[in-house]
């Protein structure tokens, strides 16, 4: 059991560094927002680019957020592949998982497959977290429109 808990660990450190990490980065983007704001309307035209909705971003966050569909959408192209990376490691996880139980454990030998079935379950229950909590942080950051679009502009409000 002691050598599942440094999983664990990992997991949850995961987590906490999504939910920190977002800290100053919405410091900065409330900072460029406030920039936009003050700009001449001739520095930064972001209507000619194409703005983005706060509404549609928030549902893609709502119903599809664990594969980052909210994020493709606002250009955040970073967030989206990280986020589909999460949502991917438990399937690739399984499978591993499935294949070492197949070659590796016999019938006889049940305490090698309870071992690799709890881990699995400890590794998806992390993986779990992070995923939930990702979701909160983005509802929270497209409800609020405190998230920048991929080309430093603000989304429309219209929520």
């Amino acid at each position: 059991m002691t050598t599942y808990v440094p999983v664990v660990i990992a997991g949850c450190l995961v987590a906490l560094f999504i939910c920190l990490d977002a800290l100053p980065l919405e410091t900065r983007n409330d900072l460029h927002v406030k920039a936009l704001r003050q700009a001449p309307k001739s520095a930064i035209n972001c209507s000619a680019i194409g703005q983005k909705s706060q509404r549609t971003a928030f549902l893609l966050s709502f119903f599809l957020s664990s594969v980052g569909a909210a994020n493709f959408y606002i250009g955040r192209n970073d967030l989206g592949g990280a986020q589909i990376a999460v949502f991917l490691a438990p399937t690739i996880l399984c499978c591993a998982m499935c294949c070492v139980v197949c070659i590796c454990c016999r019938e006889e030998e049940s305490g090698g497959r309870m071992i690799l079935t709890l881990s699995h379950r400890l590794i998806g229950a992390a993986i779990s977290l992070t995923i939930t909590a990702w979701w909160i942080a983005d509802l929270v950051y497209f409800g609020t429109n405190k998230r920048l679009d991929g080309n430093g502009c603000p989304l429309i409000a219209n929520l």
